[in-house]
């Protein structure tokens, strides 16, 4: 969450406590948050390796594919 990721970045300026009790927001969110990082960063390579196949695969094809044969070629 966007939200997450300002306090992460501003945490050495102001300390996580004292940012979530200022703003409002649930400070044990944030250390879920905090402790998914890998996860996410998983996902997120996972995604884009996905996008790159996508990509060669309808330049390959001319741009003639669409997204039924681009599954169909994916799976």
């Amino acid at each position: 969450m966007i939200r997450f990721r300002f306090v992460d970045e501003h945490r050495n300026a102001h300390g996580v406590k004292r940012m979530c009790d200022v703003l409002g927001w649930d400070r044990s969110g944030y250390y879920t948050w905090y402790k998914n990082k890998e996860a996410r960063q998983q996902r997120a390579d996972a995604e884009e390796e996905l996008v790159r196949r996508i990509r060669c695969i309808h330049t390959e094809s001319g741009g003639a594919y669409g997204a039924l044969r681009i599954t169909r070629t994916l799976r």
